[in-house]
């Protein structure tokens, strides 16, 4: 069924999110846990499960960004990371 598409692909989401905080892709990596938390919001029946898991996986990947913006003075990791809290 539709839903059950829809959390397989935000559990995608979220182990591409997991591999790129290992690699060090930190931006990518926000983008691919923002992806699964908004999907795991269309099916919450199949992915309530996971939700918490996700929100965590997030935190950890903005955080991340917030880290690489102060010590790197990146003003493009800095923009990100707001354009990302101002989504949540």
């Amino acid at each position: 069924t539709q839903p059950q598409k829809l959390c397989l692909v935000a559990v995608a989401y979220h182990n591409i999110a997991v591999e790129q905080l290992i690699l060090r892709h930190i931006s990518e990596a926000c983008i691919s846990s923002q992806n699964a938390r908004r999907l795991a919001r269309l099916c919450l029946s199949y992915s309530n499960r996971w939700v918490k898991c996700f929100e965590t996986t997030h935190q950890v990947a903005l955080g991340e960004l917030s880290g690489v913006a102060s010590t790197k003075n990146s003003s493009q990791a800095t923009r990100l990371f707001n354009r990302l809290l101002k989504s949540l």
